[in-house]
């Protein structure tokens, strides 16, 4: 049996998944895992769950995992991504350590939580994946990833849970939980999602609320290879990357900055 946290113990159903896909909402920092299209039917759908839950924002601070009443069932997964870029230990353990299809349930009797978001993360464009971990995630120990649903795991270190993975993050790159037209991987769709995870930390904000002109000219730069790409009108992927970069300076910035360096269409 594996802890979703120390106290708190999970078994799992193997060989099913989530028949959900995920989405990576950029506006905000988090990975969502959910059959609801709308505001209102997630929010719906949480009232029928126990467990981890919360505001769906993450305003209370606290990832959603949300067990159906019923069947006790993993049914909704929020995770918020942190801000702070590092790269795990031994991350060849990962690739090749023990994996189980299969979805969490969380046994009778049972009682609320609340887990906390992981502090660290990092996207490797390499092994085609965003992994984030805890600060005591040591990739020294026995691991165990348990696949719960179409590239999304979650990783298990002495039986504890210690990360979470999201792979091929490029391609659910969203602005919301209505339907978008699936598209296509590209390295370019790639190096994007890249710059911004190496571009958009904690550090870049705090000198944002300074109005660092220079970090300014770095997401300009960004917006403009992101806007000037024959691609971008059609995936929808990089239309919202691009939004988001302009959407974030204007929080910070006066507009006559921005219009100096963000060339529009």
């Amino acid at each position: 049996m594996f802890k979703i946290k120390e106290n708190i113990h999970i078994d799992f159903v193997p060989d099913k998944q989530l028949p959900c896909t995920p989405k990576l909402i950029l506006n905000d920092t988090t990975v969502i895992l959910t059959n609801s299209i709308s505001n209102i039917e997630f929010q719906n759908e949480l009232s029928n769950t126990k467990g981890s839950t919360g505001d769906w924002l993450g305003l209370n601070g606290i990832d959603n995992f949300g067990f159906n009443k019923q069947t006790n069932l993993l049914q909704v997964l929020c995770l918020k991504y942190p801000e702070v870029n590092r790269i795990p230990a031994n991350i060849d353990l990962i690739r090749n350590c023990e994996k189980i299809l299969a979805v969490p349930l969380l046994p009778e009797p049972s009682v609320d939580f609340e887990i906390n978001p992981f502090e660290k993360r990092n996207y490797s464009i390499e092994n085609n994946m965003l992994i984030c971990f805890s600060n005591d995630f040591t990739v020294n120990s026995r691991l165990v990833e348990m696949k719960i649903a179409k590239d999304v795991s979650l990783i298990f270190e002495n039986n504890i849970y210690s990360a979470w993975i999201l792979y091929n993050p490029e391609l659910y790159i969203d602005d919301g939980l209505d339907r978008k037209n699936s598209y296509e991987s590209s390295l370019f769709l790639k190096t994007s999602l890249n710059r911004i995870f190496d571009l958009i930390t904690i550090e870049t904000v705090d000198k944002m609320d300074d109005r660092d002109m220079n970090t300014l000219v770095k997401i300009s730069e960004l917006y403009n290879a992101i806007n000037q790409h024959k691609e971008t009108d059609k995936i929808i992927g990089l239309s919202i990357m691009r939004q988001w970069l302009y959407d974030i300076v204007d929080k910070f910035y006066p507009s006559t900055d921005i219009q100096k360096h963000f060339i529009k269409n």
